[in-house]
């Protein structure tokens, strides 16, 4: 029995002390480790520098088309003669791009380019047809031109190039930066185009209610 009690008062002991240890030191960092934070600046500051050649590339074509590209890739080679202008720093070096259905089909490309003939399907499903431009133009009537027009989504956070030249910061949805002028529901896809009716649909029917309010009315007046 005391050979038991000794024993018990032994394991206690030993595990006080071990819970009274502070935790192990975590390890020291690395050479690449401390690289990190001046590479995600210089990254960052390289993204920039794309962009502003890229709204440059853009303000080009639009003044001679009267209109914006299709994608990115339309700038190429007239307005934008060096495509790897259209890679970010961050992709290069890890080999990401954006993806479909956003992605350019003609050249790799990093950045989204927000006016594209892409059809809004499932985002606005009554008229699915809809293409994200005219979702854009619709966003830009309630915001103006704070309305991104190409975004680099490979950094945290995500760098916007706003329709004005403007490149700022922002969380994965812009939208919300801009709740203090406009509801962030007010600006989707769902809602701008929430009055429109799908292709080739008819008007309601008037309820049965209507139809015999407005024959009694047709009645009267005779």
């Amino acid at each position: 029995m005391k050979r038991c009690i000794a024993q018990s008062f032994i394991l206690l002991m030993v595990g006080t002390v071990a819970a009274a240890e502070p935790p192990p030191a975590p390890p020291a960092p690395t050479a690449a480790a401390r690289k990190a934070p001046n590479q995600t600046a210089e990254e960052k500051q390289a993204c920039i520098k794309n962009l502003k050649v890229i709204y440059d590339a853009i303000q080009d074509f639009q003044a001679d088309h009267r209109d914006l590209p299709n994608w990115l890739s339309d700038l190429v080679p007239e307005y934008l003669d060096d495509v790897n202008v259209l890679i970010c720093p961050v992709c290069r070096r890890t080999g990401q791009t954006e993806a479909p259905p956003l992605a350019d089909p003609k050249l790799p490309s990093s950045y989204l380019f927000e006016f594209c003939p892409v059809p809004l399907g499932s985002l606005a499903t009554n008229v699915p047809n809809r293409t994200r431009r005219e979702w854009k133009r619709r966003q830009m009537g309630l915001l103006g031109s704070d309305v991104p027009i190409v975004r680099c989504r490979h950094h945290r956070p995500v760098l916007n190039l706003a329709f004005d030249g403007k490149i700022y910061e922002s969380p994965a949805s812009w939208e919300t930066l801009f709740t203090n002028r406009v509801n962030a529901v007010e600006l989707t896809a769902a809602r701008l185009f929430a009055k429109e009716r799908p292709p080739g649909a008819k008007g309601k029917k008037k309820s049965a209610a209507a139809q015999d309010a407005a024959a009694a009315d047709a009645k009267a007046a005779k």
